[in-house]
Order: C-alpha cells, then structure tokens, then sequence
C-alpha cells in the first residue's frame, strides 16, 4: 500500500483502502447498502471477519399506541410477530491481502564451499612402523601423484580440495591402502599411513642343465725287446662344452625421465611379434604395445608414457613361443 489522498492506496487492486476498524456492524452494513458500492478494499480488525453481521430492528415509538388503541383486535397477532425472530442481514466483504508477491522467488542455494589449494605430507610405513621406500600416493580418479623416497617421506602441492579427496597409496608386497582427506583433516600434521603387506605369489626358477662328456685315448707301443711290452696311457684334457649365450634384454639408460625414449638391447631375440608392457609395482598396467623384431635387431628405440615417477617393470613376450623377458626400470 501506498499513501493517497484519501488514506491508503492499495497497489494489487488499485483502490483506495476503506478503514472499517472503528465502525460499528451497523455503520458497516449501511456502508454497503450504498448504491453502487461494489468491491472494495477494505482494513478490517480481526474479530469483524469470519463472522455474520446482525443489525437489530429499528423500532418505530407510535406502532406500540396504535396497537393498543387501533387495532385491539389483531393483539395477539402483533405479539406474535413482535416476538418473532430480527432479521439478519449477511453481506459478502471481500478482504484482499495487503501483501503481493510478484516475480519469481528465489530457492536458498546450498553451500557447496570453495575449492582450496592444499599441501599434503607424510610418510609411509609397514606393519612394524618402518619406512617403506619408494611407495606410489595417487589422487583416485586423477594422474595426480608422487613417489616416496627412501624414507618413506612424501610431499604433495596445489593439490585442489572442495569436500573430499581419496588418496590411493600402492607398493610391491604391500595391500593398496585407500585414505580420505576432508577439510576437517589437519594437513598441518604430517600423515602417518601404514600398510599392511601380502603374501606374494609363487616364485618358479628354472635352470638349464649341461651334459659334459670325456673321453681316454691312448694307445699300444711295442717295444724292440720281445720280453718287455709297455702299454700307455695318455690322459687328455677334459672338454667342455661352449656356453651358450642365452637370450636376454638390457634397458638403458636407466633410470629414465618420464615422457622420453629408452634403448633396449634385444640381442638372441627370436624373430616374430612381442607385446611390450609398463607395470607399475602395484601390478597396475600404463603402457602396452605389439612390436616386430627381427633376427638381426640387435637395438630398438621406445617411447615411455608420462608417468609417475617410481619403479616399474618392463616386460617383452614372444606371442608365439610365450617366453618373457623382464627388466626393472626406474622413471624419475
């Protein structure tokens, strides 16, 4: 509502608001008895809504004389509608509420906080509280992660932090350990994660075994003498067999940074197609390939995925034959 002339002006309807608060039911009844009133706006107290209006019957001072002197004859007539019921008179009042909304109203929005740049450090250990080397630490669901060092220390930056981050942690011999960072975390505390180690599976050694074989030759001398007769013996040298040069692959240089080319040495190497693969100690595979070496390759060039930095496993197959050939290599 706003102010007018006449009072309030109300701003839904656009009529001038009528106070009713101080007037009686029968100034309000009278008020729309007014020809042409219509609807209007009106501020009413509590107690005047919801309710009928009664507005008792005027009575007239000479209808009682003209009764008793006129008309004796129509008394009991006259009682009886004296003391009939008054009349209730009901109008309809139409209340408008003072406030309008309009427009769209706006929902809360929930808080879902502000990402924030942490720094996370802490070291890795194992079931007796000592460092365990060398150990990976991951974000899970990103390429975001670092290698311990030897002491098992580690230390990660700019690392973003909204409501929750799961740190995924892996070594050789080691169940992965998974651990959640909040905002409640007190990153100001170095984190103490310890693993638990597994039993590793059965380890297979095979050896090679050579046959060697000599043989004694010798021979019958006679001599000019026919009572003496010698016979000699010459033991001669004992012969081995060649080595033999068994397959094998060499990796260099090693260690190697993340993201370049390495050699690898493929010397004896049967021709046909080998599957090469980049394992991680935690048994997790990052690169994979078919390649073609020939009888006469003595040296291939292969690139290496960025990676974390950490020990990993190479691994060249032979589709055909099924031999392996593994080296460990170090990508910094």
């Amino acid at each position: 509502m706003s102010p007018s002339d006449k009072g309030r002006f109300c701003g839904s309807c656009q009529k001038t608001v009528v106070d009713f608060t101080n007037l009686s039911d029968r100034q309000v009844a009278a008020f729309f008895k007014k020809p042409g009133t219509g609807s209007v706006c009106g501020r009413f107290m509590a107690d005047q809504l919801e309710r009928p209006i009664e507005i008792p019957r005027k009575r007239i001072p000479w209808v009682r004389y003209f009764f008793q002197i006129a008309l004796p004859a129509f008394l009991m007539s006259a009682k009886a509608s004296a003391q009939g019921k008054a009349g209730v008179v009901k109008n309809r009042v139409e209340v408008n509420p003072s406030n309008v909304s309009m427009g769209l109203i706006a929902l809360p929005v929930k808080d879902i906080g502000e990402a924030s740049q942490v720094a996370i450090k802490g070291k890795v250990v194992d079931d007796n509280n000592k460092p365990v080397s060398f150990a990976s630490i991951m974000v899970k669901g990103t390429s975001r992660g670092v290698a311990a060092d030897s002491m098992g220390l580690f230390r990660m930056e700019k690392i973003l932090l909204q409501s929750a981050i799961v740190l995924e942690i892996s070594r050789a011999g080691y169940e992965i350990k998974e651990i959640t960072i909040t905002r409640e975390t007190d990153l100001t505390q170095e984190l103490v994660i310890q693993l638990s180690g597994r039993e590793l599976p059965e380890v297979v050694v095979s050896s090679y075994e050579f046959n060697c074989r000599s043989q004694v030759m010798g021979g019958i001398s006679v001599s000019r003498q026919v009572k003496n007769t010698a016979v000699l013996f010459e033991e001669l040298p004992e012969v081995k067999p060649p080595k033999e040069t068994l397959p094998m692959i060499k990796v260099y240089p090693n260690p190697v940074s993340s993201g370049t080319a390495i050699n690898i040495g493929c010397e004896k190497l049967a021709e046909g197609y080998y599957t090469f693969q980049l394992v991680s100690q935690a048994g997790q595979q990052v690169s994979t390939n078919q390649i073609w070496i020939d009888k006469e390759a003595r040296l291939m060039n292969l690139e290496i995925p960025v990676v974390t930095a950490g020990t990993y496993i190479l691994t060249l197959t032979n589709k055909e034959s099924g031999k392996k050939f593994t080296e460990k290599v170090v990508i910094q």
